[in-house]
């Protein structure tokens, strides 16, 4: 059994704490710059042109990729994974935050059964 202190960090007086803290909210700051300028760059990829007429089958019928923007201008599509012998999917992640997104985002959730 270890040591109930063996894996915690040293006790030091509050002045010690916060010049260590100081230095550490540089590196996060700069972390953050970091990750807003890469962000930044993600959002002016180039888009690329889609030319293959992509149709899907659904509930209401067979709409093409377009449809499902369904005037929007932002797609998520959710790829449940099914194992190739048994309809059960491998993966589910439950979108708890579909209503958030849905306002200007169309989500759409897709599939290829055996």
């Amino acid at each position: 059994m270890q040591s109930l202190g063996k894996n915690l960090p040293k006790v030091v007086s509050q002045a010690e704490w916060q010049a260590v803290r100081d230095k550490l909210l540089v590196k996060e700051k700069q972390h953050m710059r970091a990750s807003d300028a890469l962000a930044a760059e993600r959002r002016h990829l180039p888009m690329v042109k889609i030319d293959k007429d992509y149709v899907f089958e659904g509930p209401s019928g067979k709409p093409s990729l377009l449809d499902l923007f369904d005037g929007r201008r932002q797609l998520i599509v959710y790829h449940f994974m099914y194992h190739p012998m048994k309809i059960t999917s491998a993966m589910g992640v439950p979108f708890s935050w579909t209503k958030f997104l849905t306002s200007r985002i169309s989500m759409r959730e897709i599939h290829r059964l055996p």
